[in-house]
């Protein structure tokens, strides 16, 4: 993590936000899963410390999908970043507008703005398409900063590559429709290299 951050730092010539990124755990909190939120919190605490030494301008957690795990992650980023650098919330929902545990928008917001998170987001999982009404839903719920990060659609198989189906202009398309929807910080999540979010930060330079 460390060289994550020296490399991202050197390579953004200081022109840019350096966000510690922290991801799911990959296995299920209890007591529908075998890892104990207390240690859930102990293993989340050890990256975002880590990150936060080496002098990242944010936390961002992300591609949750478990509203639980999501509490043990913020809980272990409160601690510590002890408030001196914001803290970014995604979850990441499916094309019904839920989490894979059942969680909705309004519910996610609720709970991550009582949390103390600064933005509040949603990434991964799906096209632009099936993001927007899941940003709108955020936009009513909380007051607080929106993030979202769509994928470039759903990810197929083809020839035994992953291969994401929207264009960079399909994504960029729906850049003023999330600024509509109160989103405040859009990008890309899979599927989306540079020129994706450089179509994106063209059309939303005002």
């Amino acid at each position: 993590n460390h060289a994550a951050v020296d490399i991202a730092r050197r390579a953004s010539g200081g022109k840019a936000y350096l966000a510690g990124d922290v991801g799911p755990s990959g296995t299920t909190i209890a007591p529908f899963g075998e890892l104990a939120f207390d240690r859930a919190i102990e293993i989340f605490y050890e990256q975002i410390k880590a990150l936060v030494e080496a002098g990242v301008d944010l936390i961002a957690i992300e591609t949750m999908f478990d509203l639980v795990e999501m509490k043990a992650c913020v809980i272990a980023a409160k601690e510590a970043t002890k408030g001196k650098i914001p803290i970014l919330a995604h979850m990441t929902f499916t094309q019904d507008g839920l989490t894979d545990t059942g969680t909705d928008p309004m519910t996610a917001a609720v709970t991550l703005e009582g949390l103390g998170v600064d933005i509040i987001g949603a990434n991964c999982s799906t096209g632009p398409e099936h993001m927007l009404p899941v940003v709108q839903r955020l936009g009513d719920a909380t007051a607080r900063y929106i993030c979202v990060q769509p994928n470039a659609g759903l990810p197929i198989q083809k020839n035994g590559v992953t291969i994401f189906p929207a264009t960079a202009q399909d994504v960029a398309s729906y850049a003023e429709k999330f600024v509509d929807a109160e989103a405040n910080i859009v990008g890309g999540c899979c599927g989306t290299p540079p020129e994706y979010i450089k179509l994106i930060s063209g059309m939303l330079k005002r």
